[in-house]
């Protein structure tokens, strides 16, 4: 397991906690993660909704489904030809009755992860 997939549990499992991006674990996990860029953004209600974070370094899909299993190819709007292809990895998608954070991922041609989101799902 990578480091960086380490990285992602850590703030998955904050994010199954979290109620806002305030919230101190969650904010801690976000700062220990040594990450090139990490944002939290809550719903207009003040919930929690998502995370986007930026790998550190090259991370390629394949580590991610080695751990998080096979990721599925999720469609993308006629005009967004250009834009990174966004990859879900339902494996992660919370079951009946729990909170957590599901795992999408937008890649590259080359199967290179340029940025994560962690999606608070409440089932």
């Amino acid at each position: 397991m990578t480091s960086f997939v380490e990285t992602l549990d850590a703030i998955r499992a904050a994010i199954g906690e979290a109620r806002s991006s305030a919230d101190e674990s969650l904010r801690g996990a976000l700062d220990d993660a040594g990450l090139e860029d990490a944002e939290s953004v809550d719903r207009p209600d003040g919930e929690l909704s998502h995370v986007w974070l930026t790998p550190p370094s090259q991370v390629r899909l394949a580590e991610l489904e080695a751990h998080f299993g096979p990721a599925r190819r999720l469609p993308t709007r006629p005009d967004a030809w250009s834009s990174p292809r966004v990859v879900q990895f339902n494996d992660t998608i919370p079951q009946e009755g729990e909170v957590g954070a599901t795992v999408l991922a937008e890649v590259d041609d080359d199967d290179q992860v340029i940025r994560v989101t962690l999606r608070r799902d409440e089932f």
